[in-house]
């Protein structure tokens, strides 16, 4: 009779069982550990910026760089000193501050905003400077907010061309040798802004005649840069312009009409992100009108053609697309109003009139053109 071994806890049968349990235990372990760790949240990246200068922007210029960063995950903290020292830049960190990035905005000069960034490890560093032609407004904040939150999430990824400890001390080396330099005499800006527009044109003129086209030359003088400036500003502005020849005929006379306006007037205009440039305009002048009159000589009896001068007032809006420096698309929605009554008769031999055509009081039209800006 052969002797069978029983299911004892050392048997081959439980050891297999046993061995068996360990991998789903290891598993299970291992789940649970990621759970643990996925549930504690991460630290959020801290930012410690330093306001340098007592510019009375420097709040605009915080809240835009507070929010920018916010949108990245970055906490922010502020602080605030007169001047710049190097060597806060440049010294390594304690070991409590080696979770921030740190900044500093220099704003104590009118003309150029100086921007210093470092990063956590204090390894790793950025030197910017950012000119201000027309001082902090709000497009120099916008621009100083986007450098700032563009360089500090760089330096927190590792990435960019970053400045070594050494290559930066260079760098502010060589950046106050040029502070300390004679200061060459500033440039007066401008003080007029030159724009020529060549346009073309369609206005209503009259019920018989619909619409005529119109080719126009303009000048416009403003006071200030050519492009830069965000406040409103006044301006003068002259035009002078043609109504291509057009014609009307009825049963037994007719028209045809061309004329010549000359306008001049003021403007206000503002602009927006050196991009558009909104304007609306006041004026009068007058058209010169040349008209012939039409018809079938066996039936009517033709008076001569002639010429006259009609008085008129105009009111204009438009926007000015930037497209370079110095070429923008020009778009303009106007009216006239004549100062008198226009129409045109026809007269038959007891000395009654009808009338043939009368154009409009108030003429709308749109414009289209290229503007050359000096």
């Amino acid at each position: 009779m052969q002797k069978r071994h029983g299911g004892g806890p050392w048997s081959p049968r439980w050891r297999g069982r046993l061995l068996g349990t360990i991998p789903v235990l290891l598993l299970g372990a291992r789940f649970a550990a990621a759970a643990e760790v996925g549930s504690t949240p991460a630290a959020p990246r801290r930012a410690n910026l330093t306001l340098l200068g007592q510019n009375p922007a420097g709040g605009g210029v915080r809240e835009v760089i507070a929010e920018l960063l916010a949108r990245e995950g970055f906490a922010v903290s502020w602080s605030e000193r007169d001047s710049f020292r190097p060597q806060d830049f440049l010294d390594r960190k304690g070991e409590e501050e080696l979770a921030a990035m740190d900044v500093w905005i220099d704003l104590s000069s009118p003309s150029e905003a100086h921007l210093y960034f470092r990063d956590s490890q204090a390894n790793r560093f950025f030197i910017r400077s950012l000119p201000l032609g027309q001082g902090i407004d709000e497009i120099a904040k916008e621009e100083i907010g986007h450098i700032v939150a563009s360089a500090v999430l760089s330096l927190s990824q590792g990435s960019g061309q970053a400045l070594t400890r050494s290559e930066a001390r260079v760098a502010l080396r060589a950046q106050a040798a040029q502070d300390s330099a004679p200061s060459v005499p500033p440039v007066a800006p401008r003080r007029l802004r030159l724009e020529i527009v060549v346009s073309g044109a369609a206005q209503a003129l009259a019920r018989e005649i619909p619409v005529v086209g119109l080719l126009a030359i303009s000048g416009a003088v403003t006071r200030g840069p050519r492009w830069g400036r965000a406040g409103g500003r006044f301006g003068a502005w002259l035009d002078l312009g043609y109504q291509i020849p057009a014609s009307y005929q009825g049963s037994a006379v007719g028209v045809a009409l061309q004329s010549m306006s000359l306008r001049a007037g003021g403007h206000w205009e503002i602009e927006r992100r050196r991009l558009l440039l909104f304007r609306l305009g006041l004026g009068g002048g007058f058209d010169r009108v040349d008209f012939q009159p039409r018809g079938d000589a066996k039936m009517v009896d033709l008076a001569p053609g002639g010429a006259f001068f009609v008085p008129a007032v105009c009111f204009w809006g438009g926007i000015d697309i930037r497209l370079s420096e110095h070429f923008a698309v020009a778009t303009r929605a106007f009216a006239d109003i004549a100062l008198m009554d226009v129409h045109y008769d026809v007269r038959n031999r007891s000395g009654a009139s009808t009338r043939v055509l009368a154009p409009f009081a108030i003429r709308p039209g749109a414009s289209l053109g290229m503007a050359f800006v000096f």
